[in-house]
């Protein structure tokens, strides 16, 4: 299999993740896998569909309280759901296209101290 990440990715981070399609409904919970600048993976029992753009609300430190970004997204990927094993569940993987203005630089610096305070090394 070609690995064509082309960013970090970061997966016990703390953040919530809402979101919905875009200009339309309500925002919906989700569970993130893994984490990147170019992207992101979550878990969700509701209906997302391959090809369609999504708006994500991404709350820091796991709670709707604190601060958080505002990202377009498109999902490229959906998987069934093998650790829950049921027919609702599946992994939707997004592709970050766009960022409120301003929200790039702080998620870019939120996930950065993520990977200082980590451990992990910089590659």
């Amino acid at each position: 299999m070609i690995e064509r990440r082309q960013f970090h990715r970061f997966e016990d981070v703390p953040v919530r993740v809402r979101l919905r399609k875009e200009n339309s409904g309500d925002y919906i919970e989700a569970d993130m896998r893994d984490i990147s600048i170019g992207g992101i993976k979550i878990r969700t029992d509701e209906a997302i569909n391959i090809y369609e753009f999504y708006e994500i609300l991404i709350n820091f430190n796991d709670s709707a309280e604190t601060a958080g970004i505002t990202a377009k997204a498109k999902v490229w990927r959906i998987e069934p759901d093998t650790e829950k094993n049921n027919d609702i569940s599946r992994f939707s993987a997004l592709e970050f296209v766009s960022f409120e203005e301003g929200d790039r630089k702080i998620f870019t610096k939120f996930l950065a101290g993520f990977l200082m305070g980590s451990g992990t090394e910089v590659i």
